[in-house]
């Protein structure tokens, strides 16, 4: 591991920061590139299989390698290029990154299932059956949002679009297996920075992360809250460049079960304010979101010293 006296000025940190994060998309995309051959024919096909290959034994192990250079040492903060793309200790990097890997995808369990469900019934039931059985959710869903609002005292007019209540029935479930998948990606989102404070102390990365996550899952929870705060104006322009072409989602829903396949959804007119979202909203801050995450790693709580006896 490079170490160096020179503690470079933040700025210069967060522009060696910035570059590094543009690297790793270029990386990003060359490991994505071979699901390209999909589209060919023969033998061309099995290329595709590099991806998996190239996410599991190239990408994963280097964010262990960034996290190396982010995590300050004990001569100053000092973001190294060579330390960022090294592969040094690449046997521990590539299994602790498998055990992170894994550790997030469990939380998303409840999410896969509930896709699962969805494309048996895309795939497996009838247009009318999937239609009707939509329509008596979204009435279910009124009618319980009602019985809500009258415990409460406010009078509500049930609603005469039960598909479209339907719809966001099915919405809001989805909405709730995300979240629980997000909240199992922010518990494991400091083991990465923590597992190098632990090999720079010659410490048990499992001890070391208990210790240092023990009473803080909230504080955890706050940083991962600023975090979306960061996000969360690239999500609206995305938010807001898709609402024109996906203007009616019922009907849109309606015509994909009918046709038993997805419309066609033009999406160039939103190519642009997405890309420009990304460079100017995402990319920029993406350097201070991981600082954030790396910083509250590092930070450890003082323990008070006890109390000196004193004689009377």
């Amino acid at each position: 591991m490079n170490q160096t006296t020179a503690k470079q000025n933040p700025f210069v940190f967060y522009l060696c920061m910035l570059a590094y994060m543009v690297l790793a998309l270029l990386a990003r995309v060359i490991a994505f590139a071979p699901l390209y051959c999909l589209t060919l024919e023969g033998g061309l096909k099995w290329i595709a299989f590099l991806c998996p290959v190239l996410l599991m034994f190239f990408v994963l192990p280097l964010r262990y390698s960034f996290a190396e250079a982010v995590v300050p040492t004990r001569n100053g903060r000092f973001f190294d290029f060579k330390t960022a793309f090294g592969f040094s200790n690449y046997g521990e990097k590539l299994t602790e990154s498998l055990m992170h890997a894994l550790n997030v995808l469990k939380w998303g369990i409840p999410l896969a299932a509930l896709l699962g469900y969805a494309y048996y019934w895309y795939t497996g039931v009838d247009a009318l059956t999937v239609l009707q059985s939509v329509t008596e959710l979204g009435a279910w869903g009124n009618g319980l949002w009602c019985k809500v609002l009258g415990f409460f005292g406010v009078e509500a007019v049930p609603s005469m679009n039960t598909m479209m209540d339907g719809v966001f029935v099915v919405l809001i479930v989805l909405a709730i297996g995300i979240l629980i998948w997000m909240y199992g990606a922010v518990r494991n989102s400091a083991s990465r920075y923590i597992w190098v404070i632990a090999t720079r102390s010659d410490r048990a990365p499992r001890v070391e992360l208990r210790r240092r996550l023990r009473g803080r899952r909230m504080a955890q929870l706050g940083v991962a809250i600023l975090n979306l705060i960061l996000w969360a104006p690239f999500v609206l322009m995305v938010v807001k460049s898709l609402k024109g072409v996906v203007s009616d989602l019922s009907s849109v829903l309606m015509m994909a079960v009918m046709s038993g396949s997805m419309p066609s959804v033009d999406l160039a007119s939103a190519v642009a304010p997405l890309a420009v979202a990304f460079f100017a909203l995402y990319l920029p801050l993406l350097p201070v979101r991981r600082w954030l995450t790396a910083a509250f790693a590092a930070h450890e709580r003082r323990r008070k010293a006890p109390a000196r006896a004193t004689n009377a």
